[in-house]
């Protein structure tokens, strides 16, 4: 029996621009019955700008304060996720932590510790807050009759705030990763 840490770590980011969701119908501060429909793209807090897709893909730049109340309102209630999303990007470092080898009968035994850094870097020069990052990491142990069987490891973090241009490193679970090999088997 072995296990084999697989490089495979899966990442949740709870702020993202798919939380805003798709297609809005915007209406004007001066008549609202003057609409038109797009998807909200970015929104820039130092300079009040909104960007929108529109229909047929173009992009509309204009200031926060030409929409009415309400969609005002949703914008800067989603402006951390809207941000979020356009500007954390994850990094994933495999990191391990020593081994220990026994040798009993024939057999090697070989533990190791071991996990992923996880590096959320904001490219933006504003701040984003409340960020709840969700690992999983996925072990594979391998059988020697029968089916593989698969672990998951799950951690959550919770990040109040991360400021413009920093990297903040978190830490996934530590998973032992156990390795068994008879007398006469490769590396044995």
């Amino acid at each position: 029996m072995k296990r084999i840490l697989l490089p495979l770590v899966a990442l949740t980011m709870a702020s993202s621009a798919f939380a805003i969701g798709g297609n809005r119908i915007f209406h004007s501060a001066e008549d609202r019955s003057v609409t038109f429909e797009g998807t909200l793209i970015d929104y820039d807090k130092a300079s009040e700008i909104v960007t929108v897709r529109i229909k047929g893909g173009a992009l509309s730049k204009f200031p926060l304060k030409k929409l009415d109340e309400s969609d005002r309102e949703f914008i800067l209630e989603n402006a951390d996720a809207i941000a979020a999303g356009q500007n954390l990007r994850c990094v994933f470092e495999e990191w391990k932590n020593g081994s220990d080898t026994t040798e009993r009968g024939g057999v090697r035994t070989t533990v190791r510790k071991g996990g992923f850094d996880v590096k959320i870097r904001n490219w933006s020069d504003q701040p984003i807050d409340d960020v709840t990052v969700r690992t999983t990491v996925y072990v594979r142990r391998d059988a020697e009759r029968g089916p593989s069987l698969i672990q998951t490891e799950v951690s959550e973090h919770v990040i109040e705030q991360i400021d413009g241009q920093e990297t903040k490193v978190l830490k996934s679970v530590e998973v032992p990763l156990e390795r068994v090999l008879k007398r006469g088997q490769a590396g044995c």
